[in-house]
């Protein structure tokens, strides 16, 4: 199964019980600031950290078969998310 759908002015949360395990996150903005993505997975001793994603940019998160446990994306006022996720 694949969503595909954009979003914005929103907080967006992946969890495992969504069945995850590959999306891709496209900022489609041309003039509001980036959008945020953030993990919750640690490693080495380092917790995740939010990235800003420049307008026009993407990002590809692939679980490599399993699930994706958790994926927090937040679009601003203004700021459009094309989003494309399979389970």
């Amino acid at each position: 199964m694949v969503f595909t759908g954009t979003i914005t002015n929103t907080t967006m949360t992946l969890t495992p019980q969504d069945g995850i395990s590959y999306i891709s996150i496209k900022n489609q903005s041309t003039s509001s600031g980036p959008i945020t993505v953030t993990g919750t997975l640690g490693l080495g001793g380092i917790a995740s950290t939010p990235l800003s994603i420049p307008a026009g940019n993407i990002i590809t998160v692939s679980s490599g078969g399993g699930v994706i446990s958790s994926l927090v994306i937040i679009a601003g006022s203004g700021e459009l998310i094309d989003i494309i996720a399979s389970q």
